[in-house]
This record gives C-alpha cells, sequence and structure tokens, in this order.
C-alpha cells in the first residue's frame, strides 16, 4: 500500500467497524422480533411501577442525552398504580421509545416522558421537538424496515429500522396499544396504553 492508503487505513477500519456494529445490531434484532412473533421469549407480567422503570432507563441514558446536548423532563401523575407489565419487556419498550426520539432530535431539542393514569389503564408518553414524520407514514412506521423519506434534516442513525416494530409487538403481548402524533418539523409523540394492576392491594409490587 501507499503512503495515502496507509493514511486512510484507520478511516477505512473505522467505517469497517461501524459496518459491522450495524449488521450484528440487525441480527439481533431480526432474531429478537422472530421470537417474540413465535412466542419464543419469556413474558411474566405482574404489577410494576411505572415511574421506577423510566427513572431506572433515564438514569441508564444519562450520558447520551447529555452527549447529544438535550433536555429530558419527566412527569407522571402523583397516584399512578402499577401497570400489569413485564418489568424488563417494558423497560425495553421505554428504551426503544427514548432511543428514537434522542436518534431524531437536534442538539438543544428537548424529549419528555408523561404517565397517567386513565380509567383501568396506564398511558405512557414519549414527545420529542426533533425531526417529525410525514402524516403518509403513521399507518406504517411501526412496520418492518420502513423508512421515512423526505425528511433531509434527519441525521445518520444506526437504526436497524426495527425498533419501532420490536416495540409494537412487546405492547401487543401486554394487552396494550400504540399510537404516534407527528408533524415534519415540530416532533413526535409516541403514546403507549398499558392495562393497569387488576388491583394494587394484591401481591407484591415487581421492583
Amino acid at each position: 500500500l501507499g503512503a495515502g492508503a496507509n493514511g486512510k487505513l484507520p478511516k477505512y477500519l473505522g467505517t469497517a467497524r461501524t459496518n459491522a456494529e450495524r449488521l450484528q445490531r440487525l441480527v439481533r434484532d431480526i432474531l429478537e422480533l422472530s421470537s417474540l412473533e413465535a412466542g419464543g421469549l419469556k413474558f411474566d407480567p405482574g404489577p410494576v411501577r411505572v415511574r421506577e422503570v423510566v427513572d431506572e432507563i433515564v438514569d441508564s441514558m444519562a450520558s447520551q442525552i447529555l452527549e447529544r446536548g438535550l433536555k429530558l423532563h419527566t412527569d407522571f401523575s402523583d397516584v399512578l398504580p402499577p401497570a400489569r407489565a413485564d418489568r424488563g419487556r417494558l423497560a425495553q419498550i421505554v428504551t426503544n421509545l427514548l432511543s428514537n426520539a434522542l436518534r431524531y432530535t437536534p442538539t438543544g431539542g428537548r424529549v419528555t416522558v408523561v404517565a397517567r393514569a386513565r380509567g383501568k389503564s396506564i398511558e405512557l408518553s414519549v414527545a420529542d421537538n426533533g425531526v417529525g414524520i410525514p402524516k403518509e407514514y403513521h399507518s406504517r412506521i411501526f412496520e418492518r424496515f420502513v423508512r421515512v423519506e423526505g425528511t433531509s434534516q434527519r441525521p445518520a442513525t444506526g437504526s436497524t429500522g426495527l425498533g419501532l416494530a420490536i416495540t409494537k409487538t412487546l405492547v401487543d403481548l401486554h394487552g396494550g396499544s400504540i399510537t404516534v402524533s407527528s408533524e415534519p418539523g415540530a416532533g413526535s409523540t409516541f403514546t403507549v396504553t398499558l392495562p393497569a394492576w387488576r388491583d394494587a392491594t394484591e401481591g407484591d409490587i415487581t421492583h
């Protein structure tokens, strides 16, 4: 190799590593989604404190939030019964939605997590003021490998295109629902509705 090629070697190696990591994430996500859809993963619902799960995930992502120069705010109702959920899977839902919000919100933006009791359900929303999603994609955003076109502000993401599909499958397993409200340039709000625990006085709370 010539001197010029040697000088570019670190760049080539960096690109190869990035591509290898993305391929690894893609394979992992495909396997996980296939297992979820086939009922092959453990799912153990119980009474779970939503606020504790959100706080735990926010703490674990604090360095990412700081690195991206974003502001994150949480807002929980004073009286919030536990959700009927698998704690690990609920943590995965929150992680996926927060990762999505961080990925598509520019430096200086904000992300807000809100949890409210709605009758016999718990409503959890993750909102951002990022690039947003055109209306024609709203009905397809939870499908596999759907990528939103026409948003030039969108940064390079490293996304596999399966995060929201996995999230919807996890929400469905909980007997819940997920919706999106979004406009280009005005951010996005993903809202998950989960069943509340049938009786907060029964059994122990899953921490």
